[in-house]
C-alpha cells in the first residue's frame, strides 16, 4: 500500500488546489450560509497570520496548492486500524494565473483511524 500511494502521489494530477470558490463549495456540504473569504486580510484576522497581508497588501485573493509525499501506511499496529504518516506540502500564492509562490512549507503529518 505504501509503495502504491507514493507512486500515485508522484503523478501530475495528485494535488489539491484551493481558492475561495473551491473552499466555499467544500464548506457547502455543511449547509452553512457563511462564505469564507480566502484573502490576505481574512487570514490575518481569523487565522492570526498577518504574514500575507504584510507581504502582499490588504484584501489580496489567495490560492493554495496541497501536495503529499513520503507516505507510510501501517495496518493494525499500536491499537489502531490504520496509521498514515506523510508530508503535506503547502504552497500559497496570489490567485492569478502564473503567480509566484509567496509561502511554501512542508509539514510532517500523522493520521490515524
Amino acid at each position: 500500500m505504501t509503495c502504491a500511494l507514493n507512486n500515485l502521489l508522484r503523478a501530475p494530477i495528485s494535488f489539491i488546489q484551493l481558492d475561495e470558490d473551491r473552499i466555499n463549495k467544500m464548506l457547502s456540504v455543511f449547509k452553512s450560509d457563511r462564505n469564507f473569504d480566502f484573502t490576505t486580510s481574512s487570514i490575518a484576522k481569523y487565522g492570526k497570520v498577518p504574514l500575507f497581508e504584510r507581504k502582499m497588501g490588504k484584501d489580496v485573493k489567495l490560492a493554495a496548492e496541497l501536495r503529499f509525499k513520503d507516505v507510510n501506511v501501517m495496518f493494525g499496529q499500536y491499537d489502531t486500524d490504520i496509521i498514515m504518516e506523510y508530508t503535506l506540502m503547502l504552497d500559497v500564492r496570489k490567485h492569478e494565473k502564473d503567480a509566484e509562490s509567496v509561502f511554501y512549507d512542508e509539514l510532517r503529518m500523522v493520521t490515524t483511524g
